[in-house]
């Protein structure tokens, strides 16, 4: 009864979290004017088309956009799992209907509610795990990811952390493993990645349970990659390859928080993808901490659950810092010829900066766990720890909704049964996992050498067509963002 008590604590201050960053009128489904920020845009359109045709094999897959070939929710960043959960729901709304407001509540909680559940491990009293719980809520990581909601579910990797620091029961483990595998593939390709890692390497030991582990990730694995299509996503070469890495010192760094929000003739490509800021009030926590370094490194060198997590994120971290170790401008170490001889992965996941999220979420959990430990009577640690989470939540008040997303944009889509009127053209697509396939352009100013571009489908699926596609904006090839 006591740890509910905290959970419906939780959800209060997850609202409050939400309302000062966000807005609650994103949370109303039929509300999608606020959807006018680019990426973000086109993962709605994927959305809405996915949501407006029938239910095909795989169940990711439909036509109503580029037929005939057709595409995949995955393509368009549409977070699999839960679309899919959703248009069993489409007869009882209208075909304007938005998840995503909902969607950065949930993953607020779940986030509270897995690192609640860890810290609670390594603490007696249940209020030192709330309040510590609730420095996860909406850290820099989670909000810079606002423009892509799928990579918001990032309660997933403390899910799998949760998971590896849990006692034993084979079959219900077992269990929970292949849950967090369907629902990180059902979400994000990247944010499978680090909770396979995180699993795969967390566990191992030369036992029979490990082996066990390796054949439920392998079923599990194949199982997801075929419900959710990923087989019929062809590779093509990516470029910019590793061009996405973090900066040693962007875990103090500010500049990288309003960078998702900047005109695309001021983004900055090298690291974008690197923002690790981890507030003042963790510095903060940092700083307490480092006054009692001899009992803190002792503790961390013997608890073997954090011990038994550290490798694996290590090596997502190395990775995450690309193929140049940067503190700020200056190049450590160049590693382009090791990233070369690892293709194609480094093509495949060449926005590396995103795998630091762990290492992330691992240097917050330990700094809570030792300010939880640290020797001062209660009555003055909860008021310290109290006024250190009020800092990290004002420092990072930057981070939260800009106020022109809003105020401005307005979704309409036609969705006309005329695909037998359409004409087909040829367009090349990237990232590696995405391929080429035909897209539909009608008869309108448009020819081969035209359409023979390099885009994603995040932005074929801004492009307008004359009677079947958006009516956004007046674009026109020669003028998307082609990167």
């Amino acid at each position: 009864m006591i740890k509910f008590k905290y959970y419906l604590l939780g959800s209060a201050t997850c609202l409050i979290f939400y309302g000062f960053y966000f807005d609650f009128k994103i949370l109303n489904p039929f509300y999608d004017t606020w959807i006018n920020t680019h990426d973000l845009k086109g993962q709605y359109i994927g959305w809405l088309f996915f949501y407006n045709d029938d239910f095909k094999w795989p169940l990711t897959f439909f036509d109503t956009m580029l037929y005939p070939s057709g595409t995949n929710i995955v393509q368009t960043d549409g977070i699999p799992v839960l679309a899919i959960l959703l248009k069993l729901f489409a007869k009882y709304f209208n075909t304007h209907f938005q998840f995503f407001g909902a969607w950065y509540l949930i993953c607020f909680y779940l986030n509270f509610f897995f690192a609640f559940k860890i810290l609670k491990k390594f603490s007696d009293e249940n209020i030192y795990a709330f309040i510590s719980a609730c420095f996860f809520i909406a850290p820099s990581i989670l909000l810079s990811r606002f423009i892509h909601p799928s990579l918001c579910a990032q309660w997933l990797i403390l899910a799998a952390i949760y998971n590896l620091c849990s006692k034993k029961n084979i079959l219900r483990d077992q269990l929970w493993k292949s849950l967090i595998l369907v629902c990180a593939l059902g979400i994000h390709f990247y944010i499978f990645v680090m909770v396979f890692i995180l699993i795969l390497i967390g566990e191992f030991k030369i036992s029979r349970n490990y082996c066990i582990t390796v054949l439920n990730l392998f079923i599990t694995t194949c199982f997801s990659y075929f419900l959710y299509g990923y087989n019929l996503i062809k590779s093509t070469e990516a470029v910019n390859f590793l061009k996405y890495g973090v900066k040693i010192s962007g875990f103090l760094d500010t500049r990288n928080r309003d960078i998702y929000f900047m005109d695309y003739n001021q983004f900055i490509v090298d690291f974008q993808e690197g923002t690790i800021y981890l507030g003042l009030g963790v510095v903060f926590l940092f700083a307490f901490n480092f006054l009692y370094i001899k009992n803190n490194f002792a503790f961390l060198y013997k608890a073997s659950k954090l011990k038994k997590i550290s490798i694996p994120i290590f090596i997502l971290f190395l990775y995450s810092l690309g193929p140049q170790i940067k503190f700020n401008d200056l190049i450590f170490l160049d590693l382009n010829f090791v990233y070369d001889k690892l293709q194609p992965i480094p093509n495949t996941l060449r926005a590396c900066g995103r795998f630091a999220w762990p290492f992330f979420y691992w240097i917050l959990l330990c700094n809570c766990i030792l300010f939880i430990r640290s020797p001062i009577i209660k009555p003055i640690k909860i008021a310290l720890f109290l006024t250190i989470l009020s800092i990290q939540f004002i420092d990072l008040s930057d981070y939260s909704l800009p106020a022109n997303v809003t105020l401005s944009g307005n979704i309409s889509l036609s969705f006309k049964n005329d695909k037998a009127s359409l004409q087909t053209q040829l367009i090349h697509l990237y990232p590696p996992y995405i391929g080429d396939f035909e897209f539909n352009q009608p008869c309108h100013n448009m020819n081969q050498s035209r359409a023979d571009y390099h885009t994603t489908a995040m932005h074929v699926a801004k492009m307008q067509s004359w009677e079947f596609f958006l009516m956004l904006e007046v674009l026109v090839l020669e003028n998307c963002f082609l990167i």
